[in-house]
């Protein structure tokens, strides 16, 4: 028998104004980050929305730490 396969919850998809919040930028700010690639977007109907996990990321990944 295989064990269980255990599902990971989805990301909390959130609102762009969040994510705005979250990241301490303006909605061109944002937009721009969207726009060039370095923050992923979901389309749901007819809004953006952005995975709270992308956030987490786009944070790790351009955090830098002083020599």
């Amino acid at each position: 028998m295989s064990a269980p396969v255990k599902a990971t919850p989805p990301a909390a998809l959130l609102y762009l104004s969040e994510a705005q919040a979250a990241l301490k930028v303006g909605k061109t700010g944002l937009y721009r980050l969207m726009n060039s690639g370095q923050i992923a977007w979901v389309q749901v109907g007819a809004h953006r929305r952005i995975a709270s996990t992308e956030i987490d990321r786009f944070i790790t990944e351009n955090t830098r730490r002083s020599a």
